[in-house]
Order: C-alpha cells, then structure tokens, then sequence
C-alpha cells in the first residue's frame, strides 16, 4: 500500500510539471494578441520564431489558427492569409494551417473574381447610362428649343415652334464707320472709301414676322481713280412666313444709285429702280452671331435704254459686343454688290462695310 502512494505521488507530480512545460506564457500570448490586433504580420512572425523551440509551441500554433480564422470572419483577408503562411513557413507539417492558407486563397480569388465583375457590370451600366442620357438630350434638341435668361444664367426648354421672340417688335439701328467701294466698269476703275447708315424694324407674330429696312451710304473719297461723289439709298419692305424658326424671307423694295457727282472725266449716273428677291434673315451662328443673305432683282433696268439686267446680292454678319439691358451693341461687317449688265459690258459696283449699332433682338 505504502509503494502505491509513492508511485501514485511521483505520477502526479510528472504530470504537473509536463503541465508547466506545455502551458503558454501569458506574456508570448499577449504578444501574439497584440501582433493580431494591429494585423503586424511581421510581429506574429517574430513572435513565432522566438517561440519554435518551445514544448507549447504547439500549442501556439494552434491558439494563432484561432485567431486567423476570427481575422476571416471579419474580412481581413490579406491579413489572415500571411499569418497562415506565416504559419506554414514555421511548420511545414501544419496541415491546418496549410488548408486554412489554401482556403484563404480561394476566398480572395472569388473575392477579387466578383469584384471584378461587378466593376464590369458597373462600367457597363454607366456606358449605357450615358448613352441614354445623350439620346435623351438629342431627342430633347429636336423636340424642344433652349433660351436662356442671361442674367440669372437659367436655361426653360420651349416648343420648337414657339415664338421665342420675348417682344412683339425688334429694332436695329447701326453706323458705318468705314466703306470701301471696288467699281468698274470697262472703261474706268475706282476705289473709294465713305461711310453708310442702315436700321430696321420688325414685327413678331406667332405664325410670321415682316418689317422694313432701311439703307444709305456715301463714298467721298477716292483711294484710286476720280475723286467722285457716290451715294446709295433705300428701303426693303420684307415678309418671313412660319414660326420664328424660320430664316427665309421674301423682300420687295426701292432704292437710288447716284454715280459720279463732281466728276470732270465721267458724266452723272443716276439708276432708280424697284426691286424684289429673296434672303436669308438672321440665321443663328454660335451664340451670338447672326448671318443676313439676299439675292435681289433690279426691275429698274426695263427702264433704261443702256441697261440689259440687273442684280444685287448682299451678305452681312454680326455679332454681339455688349449685353446692355435695354439693348445690345453689336459689330457688323457685310458686302453689297450690285452688278448692272449694259450694252458696252458689266459694270460692277462691290461695297464692303464695317459698323457698330445697337439693337434689340430680345
């Protein structure tokens, strides 16, 4: 009985101090927690080779893969998936740490594999998005018209055909501060420099606009040839059928060509004559540009015994240069040319002019 206690004592105590041995050390245990915490792949792999020679070595290994896995439910990844191979580099028999490492990798692939996709989808939906919203805008410039109040800077959509004139009458009133004529004819060529005046008003209907023009210059200054007077003047009486999107116009008038006033080498011209044609008025061109073109026939020539036919064509641009509120300063630019077929040849008469006015085409 004696001998039984004694070997039962000496068991006991073997078992205890085994229990020391392979019990982990608080301090390597909060040292791997802490590695964990701040995800320090290099700390838990300083604390694991510090601690490979150990009896609960083990055991680490084991409390680590604990601590890996909660790393994975909370998504750290790439986190998880070093400290697992951290782990495997340690021990390459640690078949569980090798599954968890491989199922790692398999989780980050699919995770990158449907992110991936999604990204696809996403740039899909946006270019799909884009088309729409361009289809939606094209369709929107087709069906309705934008005006924009340049003091507040808002942009209203309106019907295509609406009249989008904000008053029932627009005026325009402009001086020519410098004109130059090219004339031939021949038998004589000149050039001249002078001034002209022009201004017009028009009347906006829902369904048609008219109005009338009025026109006059004077060329005084001979650059070549005669030192000749010349003058023009004239009025145009015109009518735009359809909606204020309309540009075409049908136009009928009077006007006076006075040749020669003053001239010791060339007798006086005087060609009074009704006309009418066709044009192109006010035809939009960036934001503020507009364009004026006419083609007119001279009916005067039927009365003139030396005069065959007769034609003028005008082009005029302009632009805004101040947004006033009542009215606009514009700059206009523009050519006239008349052209007179007689019995001795062609007469030509081209005018070119640069001008500043005011308007109101609200």
């Amino acid at each position: 009985m004696r001998h039984f206690l004694v070997v039962t004592f000496v068991a006991l105590c073997a078992c205890a101090a085994l229990s020391a041995q392979t019990n982990l050390p608080d301090d390597v245990v909060k040292q791997l927690d802490s590695a964990m915490t701040r995800t320090s792949v290099e700390d838990f792999s300083r604390v694991l080779d510090r601690s490979r020679s150990a009896a609960w070595y083990s055991r680490l290994e084991a409390y680590a893969l604990r601590g890996i896995r909660q790393l994975v439910i909370e998504n750290k990844l790439e986190v998880a998936r070093d400290m697992s191979f951290a782990l495997v580099d340690k021990n390459l028999d640690n078949i569980d740490a090798m599954d968890l490492y491989q199922s790692i990798q398999r989780s980050i692939a699919r995770r990158d594999e449907e992110a991936e996709k999604a990204e696809r989808q996403r740039q899909i939906a946006a270019i799909k998005q884009q088309t729409e919203e361009k289809k939606i805008r094209e369709d929107v410039n087709k069906t309705y018209r934008t005006v924009t109040n340049t003091a507040s800077g808002k942009t209203v959509y309106l019907d295509q055909d609406v009249n989008q004139q904000y008053r029932s009458f627009n005026w325009e009133a402009a001086l020519g501060l410098a004109q130059f004529a090219i004339q031939s004819d021949p038998e004589f060529f000149s050039v001249k420099y002078g001034v002209s005046l022009e201004g017009g008003f028009v009347s906006n209907g829902e369904n048609s606009r008219a109005g009338i023009d009025l026109f006059g210059n004077a060329l005084f200054f001979g650059l070549a040839g005669d030192q000749s007077l010349d003058w023009m003047a004239g009025g145009t009486v015109f009518y735009m059928p359809g909606s204020s999107r309309s540009y075409f116009s049908l136009r009928a008038g009077y006007a006076m060509y006075g040749w020669n006033y003053g001239s010791f080498e060339r007798p006086v011209e005087l060609f009074s004559t009704p006309f009418a044609g066709i044009g192109l008025r006010d035809v939009k061109m960036g934001q503020t540009g507009l364009m004026r073109l006419s083609l007119d026939y001279l009916a005067g020539h039927l009365f003139v015994d030396d005069i065959v036919a007769a034609v003028c064509a005008s082009l005029r641009l302009s632009a805004m240069l101040a947004d006033m509120q009542d009215f606009d300063v514009h700059v206009y630019a523009g050519i006239r040319d008349t052209i007179l077929l007689k019995n001795n040849g062609l007469k030509n008469d081209a005018r070119v002019y640069f001008a500043i006015g005011v308007a109101d085409y609200e």
